[in-house]
């Protein structure tokens, strides 16, 4: 079982699920939507007034994933993670593909955090075997310390000390962050050069204080895209393309992308005790 914890500042009390609540010990309220997920975002983790990805972003990831374009990082992911996680979490998780697919094999308790609410509401509509929460994972994580058996993030921010506390010792994180030739044939398509930089080079020293890299390995496919995937990735990724890069995109009708992930697995030490949570994230 995933044991949740009371985001208001100052409480961390255990939460629970009460018919259409979800309550904490101190009293705390948090209704469920109707689709199925909670809200436990506080006023201060906010980044704007709709933080995360918009519907249409949302929508545009639904799609990349369902025409497959996923699937080969989904089965290294599983393979990293095994076939007896314990629980599970997706930190960043936005609609739901890898978390609910990994639950649905591995049939293990899973939740899913992202700052998006379309993410988590259509996550949570998609997919009812697991928990869908709408919280800032690079803040205060809703987990009781010690409490989770794995945790997974798929290109997104991080933030170390949040993963010690709630890392159980002897548990993963397990991270995949994009290699530098990820996508490079739609970059010198948009800005007619590449840009190549490794993200994944700063890892194993910003988790070094409570985490011993366990592995890592490279997951590289070449996938063809029509024009209409093109644009959704385009919406996903290169949301700041300027007018000219997308009419650029819009006159090729199919193009060889590169996809191209660099795949670690850290494992919580158990002979560091972990000190108070900082709010401050790290990539």
């Amino acid at each position: 079982m995933l044991r949740l914890q009371c985001t208001v500042r100052g409480c961390d009390a255990a939460l629970a699920r009460e018919a259409s609540d979800f309550v904490c010990t101190e009293g705390h309220r948090f209704n469920v939507a109707r689709s199925g997920y909670v809200n436990l975002l506080q006023p201060q983790d906010r980044r704007s007034k709709s933080p995360g990805d918009s519907k249409e972003t949302v929508a545009a990831r639904a799609r990349l994933s369902a025409a497959g374009h996923s699937r080969p990082l989904l089965d290294a992911i599983h393979a990293v993670i095994g076939e007896s996680p314990g629980n599970l979490i997706d930190l960043g998780c936005g609609h739901g593909y890898f978390l609910a697919a990994l639950q649905s094999s591995l049939r293990c308790a899973a939740a899913g955090v992202d700052i998006s609410t379309p993410a988590i509401d259509l996550a949570a509509r998609r997919h009812t075997a697991c928990t869908w929460i709408v919280s800032n994972a690079d803040r205060r994580l809703p987990f009781a310390d010690g409490s989770v058996d794995v945790a997974l993030a798929i290109t997104g921010r991080t933030n170390p000390s949040e993963l010690a506390r709630i890392v159980a010792p002897g548990g993963r994180f397990v991270i995949a962050v994009p290699a530098p030739d990820d996508q490079v044939e739609l970059r010198e398509k948009l800005y007619l050069h590449a840009f190549p930089k490794s993200r994944s080079d700063k890892l194993p020293l910003s988790m070094s204080a409570h985490f011993d890299i366990d592995s890592h390995s490279m997951v590289r496919y070449k996938a063809t895209f029509e024009r209409a995937d093109l644009l959704d990735l385009l919406l996903t990724t290169y949301r700041g393309a300027r007018h000219r890069e997308r009419e650029r995109l819009a006159e090729v009708d199919l193009l060889d992308v590169t996809q191209c992930y660099d795949l670690l697995t850290f494992r919580r030490r158990s002979d560091i005790l972990t000190r108070s949570p900082s709010t401050e994230p790290s990539s």
